[in-house]
């Protein structure tokens, strides 16, 4: 069993600030961070009658409150998953209704209707917001959403560099070294390659990369960059800068300077 709080800042802490505190807790906390297990041992039967009877903590409430204290602890930018494992049975149209909220479902599903007579209107209530493909989702954990992916300033100009589109290697440079990149290029095509392993997730990119970028382009980039700069930050989210504890302590040298510690840990384990 774990428990999580939220505190206000330390520096900031009062004996009277603690009337709010936040806490939750979580059966198990699995893939560092990235999972959320709650274990049901009630029986198939008991889960749906807590729902029928209107009981306060029943499984769609507890469902609930997981999936909002989870948005709170995000981890690499995204909520935990949350998975609900019933080891003695779950009613199947429950389970639906589980899975269309968010919930990772696990345990043998049992036909509602072979447990007891439930109600129409009671009914209307769990197919209500399910999309008919729900029954059918896969409970693989490995198919779940994957993490965003965290676009640092070098990953941005493959994506938005002439050099990286059509005809960008058939200009001839003046300049060995861009000569020597459009040959790789045209061997080994770099955005090709990039978009192949990130292509399906979601992109993210943190603030002094995003300044840095549009500083950059504000110097030396063409109107055809600029214009594919604009149109990839409208499908990345901005995140803030967040320098972990941990990373703070690094010192600055040729290799680490202050926006490359500010845009690579995000996704470093703890």
């Amino acid at each position: 069993m774990y428990s999580l709080s939220i505190l206000p800042p330390a520096p900031q802490l009062r004996v009277e600030d603690l009337s709010w505190v936040l806490k939750h807790s979580v059966d198990i906390v699995a893939k560092r961070g990235e999972q959320w297990i709650k274990v049901i041992s009630r029986s198939a039967k008991g889960i749906c009658m807590d729902w029928l009877t209107g009981s306060t903590r029943n499984i769609f409430e507890q469902a609930e409150t997981y999936l909002s204290m989870a948005s709170l602890f995000q981890r690499n930018f995204s909520p935990p998953e949350v998975v609900f494992e019933f080891i003695a049975g779950v009613p199947d149209a429950m389970a639906v209704k589980l899975r269309s909220l968010g919930v990772t479902v696990l345990g043998e599903e049992i036909p509602i209707e072979s447990i007891t007579k439930v109600p129409e209107d009671f009914m209307e209530i769990l197919m209500d917001g399910v999309d008919q493909n729900d029954g059918l989702q896969s409970n693989n954990i490995e198919k779940q959403k994957s993490p965003p992916i965290n676009l640092d300033v070098s990953a941005v100009f493959v994506l938005i560099s002439n050099l990286t589109h059509e005809n960008g290697t058939n200009h001839l440079f003046d300049s060995v070294l861009l000569t020597q990149q459009a040959e790789m290029e045209r061997k080994n095509p770099a955005r090709k390659q990039l978009l192949s392993q990130i292509e399906g997730r979601e992109w993210i990119i943190c603030r002094t990369a995003h300044d840095s970028v549009r500083d950059i382009l504000r110097t030396v980039g063409g109107e055809s960059e600029k214009e594919r700069m604009e149109e990839l930050f409208r499908k990345v989210r901005l995140v803030e800068d967040a320098v972990s504890e941990k990373t703070a302590t690094l010192k600055h040298s040729d290799r680490i300077n202050q926006r490359s510690m500010v845009s690579f840990p995000f996704f470093a384990p703890g």
